[in-house]
Formats: C-alpha cells, sequence, structure tokens
C-alpha cells in the first residue's frame, strides 16, 4: 500500500508525513516508531514463584507478575491499494499481580485458603489513535480516530476450597470465590482532553460444588454445579459525548449506558469418564446445562453530531 499526497487544510501533504512525521504537530504517544505501514510491539513479561512448606500437611505459596506492552500501528484502514484512510493506533499496558495460597492436606481433608491482587493501566487501543480519510470532492479529513479507549483496572479477590473423601470411593469438595472489580474508563480522542468515568464497581461471590463417585478402578462418575461471570464494562466513548449527542446515540442503540453489568453463567454438569486397558484408552461423556445472562452486545456506531455537525464514528457495549 502507497502513501498517498492528499489535498488539506496545509496544501498538499503524504499521508505518511501526518501518521508518521510531524505534519500535525501532535506529540509523542512513547510507543515504538514506524518507518511505514505495519505493526510493532515490546513486551516485558516479568514472573516469581516461592513455595514453603512448613510440614508434611502445610503449604504456603507466593507468585507475582509483572507485564509491560507497548504497541504502535499504521495500517491501511479501509484495506484498499488506493486513497482512501490511513489511520495511526497506538497501545501502553502495564499489568501488576500478586498471590498468597495456603495449602492443607491430610488423610481424607484437604483445603486451600488464597488471596489474589490484579491491576492494569491501559492508555491508548490499536484502532484509536488518528488518521486522515481522503475526501474526493474536497480536502482530506485529518484528525483522530475512533474513541481511545484507556483505563483503569483493580480487581481483588478471596478464594478457598474444602475437599473430603466421605467414603474410599466418594469424595466431595465445595470451592468460593469472593471478587470486587473496580474500573475505571477514561474516554476521548487523541491527542486529549481525556476525561475519567466514575469509577464502576462490580462484586462477585462465585461458588462451586463437585461430588464425585469411584465405583471401581479406572471408572468415575460426577457432577457438578458452578458460576461463573465476566466483569461488567465501560463504554468510554460516553464521557466524550455532549447530552444531545449522547441522546442522539441513545435513539440509534436503545440502551445504551456508560457501563454495563457484569456477565452471569449458572452451569450444571454430570459426566462419566472410564479407562481401558490399563489406561491405553479412555472414554468422557457429559451432559450440562448452562444458563448465561446479560451477555453484551457490541455495535458500530455513526451519527451526524447535532452539536457541531460533525461525523461521529465509534462502538460501545450494549446488554444483551
Amino acid at each position: 500500500t502507497t502513501f498517498y499526497t492528499v489535498s488539506t487544510p496545509m496544501g498538499l501533504v503524504n499521508t505518511r508525513d501526518i501518521v508518521i512525521g510531524t505534519a500535525l504537530g501532535l506529540p509523542d504517544p512513547g510507543t515504538p516508531k514506524l518507518d511505514g505501514y505495519g505493526l510493532e510491539t515490546f513486551f516485558q513479561v516479568h514472573s516469581l514463584s516461592a513455595d514453603y512448606a512448613i510440614n508434611d500437611a502445610w503449604n504456603i505459596g507466593l507468585t507475582a507478575g509483572y507485564n509491560n506492552r507497548s504497541t504502535s500501528q499504521v495500517r491501511d484502514a479501509d484495506a484498499y491499494d488506493s486513497p482512501g484512510w490511513v489511520s495511526r493506533g497506538f497501545l501502553e499496558l502495564t499489568a501488576r499481580s500478586a498471590e498468597l495460597r495456603i495449602n492443607y492436606g491430610k488423610e481424607r481433608w484437604r483445603a486451600l485458603l488464597g488471596v489474589n491482587l490484579y491491576e492494569q493501566d491501559q492508555s491508548g487501543d490499536i484502532d484509536g489513535g488518528f488518521g486522515v480519510f481522503s475526501n474526493l470532492f474536497g480536502s482530506a479529513d485529518i484528525g483522530p480516530g475512533a474513541t481511545v479507549d484507556s483505563n483503569e483496572i483493580k480487581t481483588v479477590g478471596v478464594f478457598g476450597a474444602v475437599e473430603y473423601d466421605l467414603f474410599d470411593r466418594v469424595t466431595l469438595s465445595v470451592e468460593a470465590r469472593q471478587q470486587r472489580d473496580e474500573v475505571i474508563g477514561i474516554g476521548g480522542r487523541y491527542p486529549g482532553p481525556f476525561a475519567p468515568a466514575p469509577k464502576e464497581v462490580y462484586d462477585d461471590f462465585l461458588p462451586r460444588f463437585l461430588a464425585t463417585f469411584r465405583p471401581r478402578e479406572g471408572m468415575s462418575l460426577y457432577a457438578s454445579y458452578a458460576e461463573g461471570n465476566q466483569p461488567g464494562i465501560v463504554n468510554n466513548v460516553i464521557g466524550t459525548l455532549t447530552p444531545a449527542e449522547l441522546a442522539a446515540a441513545q435513539a440509534l442503540l436503545p440502551g445504551l449506558a456508560a457501563s454495563v453489568d457484569a456477565e452471569k453463567l449458572e452451569s450444571l454438569e454430570i459426566g462419566w469418564k472410564q479407562q481401558f486397558a490399563d489406561g491405553a484408552s479412555w472414554v468422557a461423556i457429559s451432559a450440562y446445562d448452562m444458563d448465561w445472562s446479560n451477555a453484551k452486545g457490541f455495535a458500530q456506531l455513526t451519527f451526524v453530531s447535532p452539536t457541531n455537525g460533525q461525523v461521529i464514528s465509534t462502538s460501545a457495549f450494549i446488554p444483551g
């Protein structure tokens, strides 16, 4: 794909000088520099794991991690080798995590108790940034692309499990997790200003129950019930719209709001597992029923701003 020269309010300018060079005088986002079309990512990944055996029954484990990703992308957004839409996106993401576990195991009893923390800071996204959209009937449109989705996320969880051999061939287990997700969405268009949305908090209790029966060697029958979730999402675009623009957007997407609640899943499963020929072959048969509620929908949204007459093209999540 070629970088084309287009007519702009600044005269004839090559699109490369706009999305890669300094023709617009925009601040450098600090991500990898590209000479042409493509994508480049720098990763830093660090992890730590430690275990300490107190005695034959008790064990303590600690894990920690750090991840940093810095990405730049320049792409031909219309996917045609002709004057059209050229965009530049960027992403700077840092994540930190830590988990502490205490394990117990003796005779018929096994148990664990743990706590974990996850934090994420994201600035920008690959599809956002800025670009050039050629206008066949006049000067090219130059400026920000889609809404830049930035966020701050913090997740704290406390979890535990107890497993007991009720008989030699029957085992019962109970697991549970109490989790809190705090999300701050930061919306805007590069290079800003960016507006943080009010913090959204999602609290969830997630249980799991499992019963296993082993009538003979190599055969097991089981039944389980579990609940899971996917945390809610903040629609950062809401913070960038005027009241009139928000009303226009909601007329096209009924239910559009600043955030979408968490998805919930309830699962019931029964099954049979069987080994044959001393483990050389095996078979597993299961039946399950799942109830998935509040599944999110994703929609593209394009409309003319009643505030300034500009075309707004963005995307958002809506309740399912």
